[in-house]
């Protein structure tokens, strides 16, 4: 049996009709799930001769599945009332006089229901059956559209969170999950690549953090980090290797004994903090630590 217009259909709900192409005689029915489900559950059903309707599943035996198609009739949002609707079309095209239902409809559920390793056995199939198929822009904002504003249960966010435990990524992946979130990727990034490439141009000229960030308009923070290499480093500029080590090797987080024991000689010289700091090429506050006794006491 074929599932006509599938990619268009198969994710939505609403009314469907199951219809023998030799003979017209159709069976009409609603589903609140999709219609792929719906169109798997049938088709079990009826290939193992198990079908709740028995004149469908007698005339399929006797025809075979090439015989019959799948067809949406009328796609219906799954918390409408589809009742009405499939009495409507019963009565429209005749399923029930004319047809397979063996009812005019409107039932408030469906007689036919599934057990535990049917749904398992048709959840397989469905994964095998959409191995390497590709769904059309229009097919995925119609999905996209369906999923605006649904919520989750708390037994589908437990069976969601248990079927990721103990998950470990391949580093392909990682590295995928990574360079998906690079840069202006990253929901959360305040600047984008053409900013921290002139950014890292402007440092690499000599302009100090502050300028930097007050002429362009970004924070100090952001700045900075990328000076310390914390962020953007996908960003590749021509001399920024150079010149972060010439930055390292600037910066010093400890001082030697014998530098501070020179500092203090340059400062009973009367020498101003800054101008020693210059010198020594450190910043002025550790000369102040030093200069009022705030730091490197230990050091005699």
């Amino acid at each position: 049996m074929k599932f006509i217009n599938e990619d268009e259909h198969k994710y939505m709900s609403g009314i469907y009709k199951i219809e023998q192409i030799s003979t017209g005689l159709i069976y009409v029915g609603k589903t609140k799930m999709k219609f792929i489900k719906r169109y798997w559950h049938h088709t079990w059903k009826l290939k193992n001769n198990s079908h709740c309707n028995r004149h469908l599943q007698n005339t399929w035996n006797k025809y075979g599945e090439n015989d019959f198609q799948f067809h949406v009739l009328q796609t219906v949002d799954p918390k409408s009332d589809m009742n009405e609707l499939e009495t409507h079309y019963i009565n429209e095209l005749g399923a029930y006089l004319n047809g397979f239902n063996m009812t005019t409809g409107g039932e408030g559920k469906s007689n036919c229901k599934m057990s535990d390793s049917t749904k398992k056995i048709i959840g397989e199939k469905n994964r095998i059956h959409n191995i390497g198929r590709k769904l059309s822009d229009e097919t995925k904002a119609k999905m996209s559209k369906a999923r605006i504003g649904r919520k989750l249960s708390p037994q589908h966010k437990e069976k969601l969170l248990q079927s990721r435990m103990n998950k470990r990524h391949s580093p392909e992946s990682r590295l995928k999950m990574r360079q998906s979130h690079l840069g202006s990727k990253n929901k959360s990034s305040k600047i984008n690549e053409t900013k921290a490439h002139e950014i890292k141009v402007r440092l690499i000229n000599g302009e100090k953090m502050s300028e930097v960030s007050k002429s362009m308009h970004v924070s100090y923070p952001i700045v900075k980090s990328i000076l310390e290499c914390k962020v953007w480093n996908h960003i590749h500029v021509t001399g920024w290797d150079d010149f972060i080590l010439k930055y390292k090797s600037k910066k010093k987080s400890t001082l030697t004994p014998e530098e501070v024991f020179c500092i203090r000689e340059l400062l009973k010289k009367r020498l101003s903090a800054p101008h020693v700091a210059k010198m020594c090429n450190i910043k002025p506050n550790v000369v102040y630590g030093i200069k009022q006794g705030r730091t490197y006491q230990n050091v005699k």
